[in-house]
């Protein structure tokens, strides 16, 4: 899985920080889904003319880790995974990292 992840120790509990991560990523236009993997994660679009873009929450050890990557394709039947890094779908990978920065610097 090509994800970019980012390391998030908790100030605030447990609580707090999800109704945070909650919050900014339903402002953000994302909604909670199940992959066909089972994973729990954020999902924005449907990739029909964009790249849909994921963002996933995992707590352990009193800090959050959080992954973004974009997805070529149509809903269910997308593509690879694509990590933050590199040109193709730079825009996307942009948009990704951004939702990413602003959730680390509010948790």
């Amino acid at each position: 899985m090509a994800r970019t992840k980012l390391e998030v120790p908790f100030r605030y509990s447990f609580t707090q920080e999800e109704q945070t991560i909650q919050r900014i990523l339903t402002a953000r236009g994302y909604h909670q889904t199940t992959l066909k993997s089972g994973e729990s994660v954020w999902k924005k679009g449907i990739g029909l003319w964009s790249y849909m873009k994921f963002i996933k929450t995992d707590y352990s050890d009193n800090k959050v880790l959080l992954s973004g990557w974009i997805q070529v394709g149509i809903g269910n039947l997308g593509g690879e995974e694509l990590d933050l890094t590199g040109v193709f779908g730079a825009y996307p990978k942009k948009q990704v990292m951004k939702v990413l920065q602003e959730l680390k610097n509010a948790l």
